[in-house]
């Protein structure tokens, strides 16, 4: 008797939606609601142009017990592309790749979707502010570097929180093509781990930046 240990890795769309879903409240978006509100009002700012915000919480918050709650599961997301979401013989469905592919896609369609009526409500509402402020913006140098530093902590962020593996542990012995799969867990368990490396590197690198960037 052999122990298994099987890792699991999310496509990153299941994650971020996961992270969406839990953070989508009534409680939450009352709250940024208000504070949304106030911002307009005491930066004399035309309260109207919350709506698009409003909208946008709105749009989300009715989204979460459906498309969000399906799509912060990728194994809920894969049986609803695949059509077997009241069929009780889905087990390996999951574990295909080809079908983790095509969820994947499917979802990033409809996320996409939702995006460009959230961007199409605030660029309605802040279009004209926004080419002003382009137009008056002049770089330097300090910007440059704070700049990015600030993208660099992003993207560090980002690959740590991407790159976060689920380990399931199973006693048996091997098959055959268990074998094959447990050799492509280890494999991308090593890109994954070689992505948290980067990401601690350029953690550095955009706090060392930043720091540089109050001398220039």
């Amino acid at each position: 008797m052999q122990r298994k240990i099987k890792i699991r890795f999310d496509k990153p769309i299941f994650t971020i939606l996961s992270i969406t879903y839990n953070i989508i409240t009534r409680t939450a978006v009352l709250a940024i609601i208000v504070l949304i509100l106030a911002i307009h009002i005491f930066a004399d700012i035309s309260i109207s142009k919350s709506g698009a915000f409003i909208g946008a919480l709105g749009l989300l918050l009715s989204l979460k017990h459906n498309f969000l709650k399906i799509a912060s599961n990728q194994d809920e997301a894969v049986k609803k592309s695949q059509g077997m979401s009241f069929n009780f013989f889905w087990e390996g469905v999951c574990e295909t790749e080809l079908f983790k592919l095509q969820a994947a896609k499917e979802t990033t369609d409809e996320l996409l979707g939702i995006l460009l009526v959230i961007a199409g409500g605030l660029i309605s509402s802040y279009g004209d502010d926004l080419t002003i402020l382009l137009g008056n913006l002049s770089f330097d140098r300090q910007l440059v570097f704070e700049f990015t530093g600030f993208l660099s902590l992003i993207i560090s962020c980002c690959l740590f929180l991407f790159s976060i593996p689920a380990v399931r542990t199973m006693s048996g012995t091997y098959k055959p093509h268990e074998q094959r799969e447990q050799e492509q867990f280890v494999q991308e368990y090593a890109k994954q781990m070689a992505n948290r490396l980067l990401g601690k590197y350029l953690f550095v690198f955009g706090l060392v930046i930043l720091m540089l960037a109050s001398f220039i």
